[in-house]
């Protein structure tokens, strides 16, 4: 390899190196969009060899002094988060070095701000890309540093094989991985974000869990996300792969047509546990529920038919705060506190009720009869048709399911928003996803005098594991009808397929695999601490010990043989003889052989000037001896670092031209 392609290939890994060092503060989501965007741009420009900065140098230096002068005058204000703002300077810096005149000090000034840049993304997230970044980033800036190293070694415009050095390379990041990890085992340390950094939402996070619901807006949409929102513990147990379950998170009663509101009172008291309905002599089932970051909810919810939540705590860093809980009208219960996480449990009946109301209050019963203003009078015939004059809600509920399901396909392709989207839905279009399936469902009911609301919440529950997680695809809507004697009844027309995360298969298996990794990741390196460290090592002493497994020797058979082997080794040492025992690189007795005749011809070094440098000196006064000196120092570096041996035919041929370049005058 040339040198000019060889100082490519340097800066072309010195640059992904920074890239991926900025990746790991990126995949947390909490980086300023200009932020990427500036380094996106400056990035693509390194990569195309543009280094527009090297030549304005005082200037950009000035705008980077303005740069963080303007993050700290935000940070002051309030408007950007301290951490947040340290890693955009960050960026700032190695975006600044990155474009300017490439060289030894400018290489090295950026790696060291990527590894700032890393340390940034360690407190930023904690995600197993992260992990993925932080591989990358080792990988490549070894391989910079390293190629780095070699020019320094080889004169100006050598040309030699560099897959010897890589292959090394290679060998020298899989010994520090190794190395890492038995560090991270061994010496003791504390837990991920320390000092209380909260976790990050991360990249593509979304439930869907609004104020409202708006048909025709982006609901679809969510479908196809795959994000884990919630992991959650059930007891008992069910012990099933997927629980398709309905998870009740907030309730809407009133409907202007286009769009579901709730009516909730946020002047509920605060709680730390609130109850929402009694039903004596049931047998509950308790739910552990973990909400994730990627969540994006203050809402709490639980399995139909809730009886109560609380018991909260956020989740700031690696400290769990108590949490108050607020419950509002209908079935919602907020979580009171800004957290991206935060861990609850519920209690939920799954017996049907019995000993319900039998009628609402008047006021209950009128807003959740009411229509829009400007109802399309085919919607209330639709109904009375179906329905042929029943007047149970119940069995009226379910005629209307079965003529939905039956009649209506599902889809999450709604390019479009009409001006009356449940009409549409109806009468034109005859397809649609969850949101318009129980609002139709609940429009046609209250058109017939029946009490009727939308609900959204999520459908499913896939087993991980010994938990269940939901996904942000999972988010689903659909009706509750007022029964007297049983209370809110749940009925959804949405057909089975569409309630559950709509991703593509591939995208869904892709997830899960990430998934079970990330969660290896947080249980053996975010959450490992020196409590599990000493567990750890605990479970390496206990290693094989019971019926016919192997036992491990006691701690003074241990020390017994450490002290044998190492008297065992000193007499070896003494024993060998000295010149026996110093037997320099064939490479090292080349390039000293070499000096030795430069040295007898006059031509020596000059203080802190090596082998490389002087032949650097001999090819810039354009010396008779320097073509030969310079095929010397490459063979050197490609025998000394690369790995390609020297035969001794070899060297004595290389020394034999640098005898006839200088002349005869030495002795070999």
């Amino acid at each position: 390899m040339n040198a000019a392609r060889r100082t490519r290939v340097r800066l072309l890994a010195r640059d992904l190196s920074a890239a991926a060092a900025f990746g790991a503060m990126a995949i947390s989501g909490e980086l300023p969009v200009w932020t990427v965007a500036l380094f996106a741009l400056g990035l693509i420009a390194a990569l195309f060899g543009l280094r527009p900065l090297a030549r304005v140098g005082l200037s950009s230096g000035i705008g980077v002094a303005a740069a963080a002068a303007m993050l700290y005058a935000n940070v002051a204000i309030g408007g950007m988060d301290l951490v947040v703002a340290a890693c955009a300077f960050a960026s700032i810096i190695t975006l600044h070095r990155m474009l300017s005149a490439p060289g030894p000090r400018t290489d090295q000034q950026v790696l060291l701000t990527s590894l700032l840049m890393i340390s940034g993304g360690a407190a930023l997230s904690g995600e197993l890309l992260f992990a993925v970044m932080l591989l990358l980033f080792a990988i490549l800036a070894c391989i910079a540093l390293s190629l780095a190293v070699v020019e320094r070694a080889v004169p100006p415009g050598a040309d030699f094989s560099t897959a010897p050095v890589l292959r090394r390379i290679g060998l020298g990041v899989v010994a520090a991985m190794v190395g890492a990890a038995v560090c991270f085992l061994f010496i003791p340390r504390m837990n991920w974000n320390a000092l209380g950094r909260r976790p990050s939402k991360g990249l593509g996070a979304t439930t869907g869990l609004n104020d409202g619901i708006r048909l025709g807006g982006s609901g679809g949409s969510i479908k196809t996300n795959p994000r884990v929102v919630a992991r959650i513990h059930l007891e008992p147990d069910p012990g099933v792969d997927a629980l398709n379950a309905h998870w009740v998170a907030s309730t809407y009663s009133d409907f202007d047509g286009t769009a579901w509101f709730g009516t909730g009172d946020r002047g509920a008291p605060q709680r730390t546990w609130v109850q929402l309905e009694q039903r004596p002599g049931s047998k509950p089932i308790r739910q552990e529920i973990e909400l994730l970051p990627a969540y994006g909810s203050h809402v709490a919810f639980a399995l139909a038919d809730p009886l109560s939540i609380g018991h909260a705590t956020a989740q700031i860093g690696t400290r769990h705060q108590r949490v108050a809980v607020q419950a509002l009208a209908g079935l919602e219960v907020r979580l009171l506190g800004a957290a991206p996480a935060y861990t609850y449990f519920a209690y939920s009946s799954l017996a049907p009720r019995t000993n319900g109301p039998q009628q609402l209050e008047p006021r209950d019963q009128l807003r959740l009869t009411r229509l829009p203003a400007k109802l399309d009078p085919r919607i209330p015939a639709l109904a009375a048709q179906v329905l042929g004059g029943e007047k149970d809600p119940r069995r009226a509920a379910q005629k209307l399911e079965r003529y939905l399901k039956d009649n209506y396909g599902y889809t999450l392709d709604l390019p479009d928003s009409p001006a009356d989207p449940l009409a549409d839905f109806l009468f034109d279009r005859r397809k649609g996803h969850c949101e318009y399936f129980a609002s139709a469902l609940a429009v046609l009911l209250r058109s017939q005098g029946f009490a009727a609301r939308v609900v959204t919440g999520f459908f499913g529950g896939e087993r991980v594991g010994d938990e269940y997680v939901l996904r942000a695809g999972d988010a689903h809507a659909w009706t509750q009808v007022f029964v007297p004697g049983e209370g809110f009844v749940t009925f959804d027309a949405t057909p089975e397929s569409g309630r559950t995360a709509q991703s593509m298969a591939l995208l869904a298996w892709l997830t899960a695999a990430y998934e079970r990794l990330d969660t290896l990741w947080r249980g053996s390196v975010l959450e490992f601490s020196l409590q599990d460290q000493a567990g750890a090592l605990r479970t390496v002493k206990r290693f094989g010990r019971g019926p016919g497994r192997f036992d491990l020797p006691r701690r003074s058979t241990w020390m017994a043989a450490a002290v044998l082997a190492l008297a065992i080794y000193a007499a070896w040492r003494l024993r060998r003889p000295r010149a026996e025992r110093v037997r320099p690189h064939p490479a090292t007795v080349l390039r000293e052989r070499a000096e030795r005749k430069l040295a007898e011809a006059g031509i020596e070094a000059q203080p802190g000037e090596g082998f490389q440098e002087l032949t650097a000196r001999l090819a810039a006064v354009s010396h008779p001896a320097a073509p030969a000196c310079t095929a010397l120092c490459a063979r050197y570096v490609e025998a000394r670092f690369g790995g390609r041996t020297v035969a001794a035919s070899e060297a004595q041929a290389l020394l034999d031209a640098l005898d006839r370049a200088l002349g005869g005058h030495t002795q070999s």
